[in-house]
C-alpha cells in the first residue's frame, strides 16, 4: 500500500476565472475519488484488511492520489490541463479523458503544434512531479 503537494492587484474578472478554475479542480478530484477508490479496494483488498479503519485509510490514499494526479498535471500546458480536469469535473471517465487528451497531444506532435522535445520536457516535468508528491504521500502512510 505504500508504494502507492511585491503584490498584485488582481481584478474581479480574474479572481471569477481563479475561482471557477479552483472550483473545477476541486470537482476533478472528487470524481477522481469516487472513480478510483473502487479500484484501490480491489487492488489492496489484503492490505486494507490489517488497517484499523480500511475505509479512512482507503479515503486517504484515493484523495492523495488527486491531489498528485492535479499536482502532475500542472505540468502541461493549460490547454491540455483544462482539457484533462473539466471533462472528469462534469463527471466524465478518468481512462475515457485520458485517452482524449493523449490523442490530442499526438495530434498536436503530428501537426507540428508542439515538437517532440517540447513534449519530452512536459513528460519529464510531470514525471518529476509525480514522483515528488507520491514520495511525499507515501511518507504520510
Amino acid at each position: 500500500m505504500k508504494h502507492i503537494i511585491t503584490a498584485l492587484l488582481i481584478s474581479p474578472a480574474l479572481l471569477s476565472v481563479a475561482h471557477a478554475e479552483s472550483s473545477n479542480v476541486e470537482k476533478y478530484k472528487q470524481v477522481y475519488v469516487k472513480q478510483i477508490t473502487p479500484i484501490l479496494k480491489k487492488q489492496f483488498v489484503d492490505a486494507l484488511a490489517t488497517e484499523a479503519d480500511p475505509e479512512a485509510k482507503l479515503s486517504f490514499v484515493a484523495n492523495g492520489m488527486a491531489n498528485c494526479q492535479v499536482e502532475t498535471i500542472s505540468a502541461y500546458p493549460q490547454k491540455y490541463q483544462d482539457a484533462s480536469i473539466n471533462p472528469v469535473a462534469e463527471g466524465g471517465d478518468l481512462s475515457e479523458v485520458t485517452k482524449q487528451v493523449n490523442e490530442m497531444i499526438k495530434a498536436d506532435i503530428e501537426s507540428g503544434a508542439i515538437s517532440e522535445e517540447d513534449f519530452k520536457a512536459m513528460v519529464e516535468s510531470a514525471t518529476e512531479k509525480y514522483i515528488n508528491c507520491t514520495k511525499a504521500l507515501e511518507k504520510q502512510l
